[in-house]
């Protein structure tokens, strides 16, 4: 729904809850791409994404409901922003995480991504 020309992220309905209970620290770790670097944590029970360079970054955070195994749906946060769009994790056979999926962009644990663009 729009309201006034932006998304109403008050209207998004939070996910059904999965079958199984989903161990939360599954989704988290860092994680680096082209445009930056982004922080999974768990936070009073709740997974939320946010930059590790922001002044505050538990106060700019988004939360993240579980979808699926490998699935997260951005819950709040800017009008402007990605409210409603998912996270998508891409796993090994051993359940490892490989990649993430936002917003347009892939991005890495953050050890990989310094191996693949040879940066410190």
């Amino acid at each position: 729904p729009l309201s006034s020309g932006l998304v109403n992220s008050a209207a998004i309905a939070p996910p059904a809850a999965p079958d199984t209970k989903i161990d939360l620290s599954r989704f988290t770790g860092r994680f680096a791409a082209l445009w930056g670097v982004t922080d999974i944590y768990v936070l009073g029970g709740k997974l939320y994404a946010g930059s590790p360079i922001a002044p505050a970054p538990h106060m700019q955070a988004v939360e993240l409901a579980v979808i699926d195994d490998n699935t997260l749906r951005i819950m709040n946060g800017s009008p402007y922003g990605s409210v409603g769009e998912l996270y998508r994790y891409e796993r090994d056979a051993d359940g490892n995480i490989v990649s993430i999926f936002s917003g347009g962009q892939q991005a890495w644990p953050i050890a990989v991504y310094r191996a693949r663009a040879n940066v410190v």
